[in-house]
Order: structure tokens, then sequence, then C-alpha cells
């Protein structure tokens, strides 16, 4: 095989991979959500995102988040856009408390047109607790793809839940601007009927699946209690979106 086979070859595999394009990985933790944000996103985000009402997007009382997801975007707002940065790599190192890490990961994965969103729901998750987050987008134009992260949390409480949580948050593109989804999943040491009275008021029982008790929730969204064991598991569920 000659030079220019072998250089013709390279050429196509390298073609191959840029027209595929994969996943992005990003990681990193973080102890506290930031005030920081951009203000170019929330074009798409604010005519898209569900203001929840007063009580904001506590889905039951303990534990507590402090901020709904608009009070996030108003921080958002008033912040100054920062400049683009290049897309890398953030390792699962202690984050410096000004950064903002949904923010930051949207950011640098180009996912502007939902970065807002995605940033409002990921801090309304996190609100209060110490976490790690794993971002995943598409390599190949990103900001006409769907973002997604995974977090772990822990909740420090003197008066009210202290443990460990898990979280979702998915925030996707639309013709009209972002929508996306947050769940978060809480270990309760009670049973479900006591858990169920932390839930917040105006939350009614609907429909069970399965057997698994759903509620619809004062504040917004949806909530589910399963049974484990002696205590009860707390699903969190909400959509924002047109």
């Amino acid at each position: 095989m000659n030079e220019n086979e072998v250089k013709s070859i390279h050429q196509r595999i390298m073609d191959a991979r840029r027209d595929t394009g994969g996943d992005r990985d990003l990681s990193a933790n973080h102890e506290e959500p930031t005030k920081k944000g951009w203000r170019r996103p929330l074009i798409y985000a604010i005519a898209a995102v569900v203001v929840i009402a007063a009580g904001g997007i506590g889905f039951y009382k303990f534990p507590v988040l402090g901020e709904s997801i608009a009070q996030a975007m108003d921080k958002q707002k008033a912040a100054a856009d920062p400049a683009p940065t290049p897309q890398q790599r953030i390792s699962a190192e202690a984050a410096p408390a000004t950064t903002d890490l949904f923010l930051t990961h949207a950011k640098q994965a180009g996912a502007n047109s939902c970065a807002a969103t995605y940033a409002g729901l990921g801090n309304s998750l996190t609100n209060g607790t110490q976490f790690m987050v794993q971002t995943q987008t598409a390599k190949a134009e990103p900001d006409r793809h769907s973002l997604q992260g995974i977090v772990g949390m822990m909740f420090k409480s003197d008066k009210g839940y202290s443990g460990p949580a898990a979280g979702l948050v998915f925030a996707a593109p639309t013709g009209e601007g972002c929508e996306g989804n947050m769940v978060r999943v809480v270990p309760f040491q009670q049973n479900c009927q006591a858990a169920a009275s932390f839930l917040p008021q105006g939350s009614q029982a609907i429909q069970p699946l399965s057997g698994v008790p759903v509620y619809a929730l004062g504040t917004g969204g949806q909530a589910m209690l399963m049974s484990a064991g002696s205590g009860c598991v707390a699903i969190s569920i909400i959509r924002s979106g047109a």
C-alpha cells in the first residue's frame, strides 16, 4: 500500500467521525448553585418555562427547595452574558463557589438555546445541597439536540431531611424555544403514609399506577410515593414548557 492510499484511508476515517458525532460527557462537583448566568438564552427559556405557583418548586416540605425556577431565571437575567469558552471536559473536582455548573456545562457544549432552562431546572433541583452533576450532550450540532444531567446530592439539615438524593435534568430545543423535565428521588425513613404529610398544601391524590400512589402537587408537578421496606421513596416530577 503506497503513501497516498494510506492518507486516503485515514481521511475517510476522520470524515466519518465528524459526520457521525457522538455524546459529550461533562462531569463536575459543586457545593452550592450560583447567582450568575446568561441573559441571551432567556429569550428562549422564559416563554417555555412553566411558572410555578407562589409556593415555588418545593415538591414537598421535607426537604425544602428554597427557590423556584422563576426565581432562578430572574437571577440569570440580572447577570451579564459571559464570553464563550472552548468546549472541554470538566473533571469531577470541586468547582469555585461562583460557578453555575449547569450553565457552564451547557455553554461549554455549545447548547445555548436550552442553557437557561437547563440551568434553571438544575439549580432549583440542587438548591441547598452539595452535589455532583454529569452532563451529556451531542458533539455534533449540540444547540439542536437535548441536554441531560444526572445529579447526586447530599442534603444536610439540623431540622429537616439529611441524607442522599438523586435527580435527573433534561432539556431539549423545540421550534419555538426549549422544554425540559426534572425528576428528584429522595428516600425517607418514614413510611409513605407519613411521607404524604410532607406534600405541599393543596396536593391531591390521583389515579395510582400499578398500586403506586400518585399526587398532583399543590405547587405544580406530580409526586409518586413508593414503599421501600419500612421507608418510602418520594419521586417528584416537573415539566417546564409551553
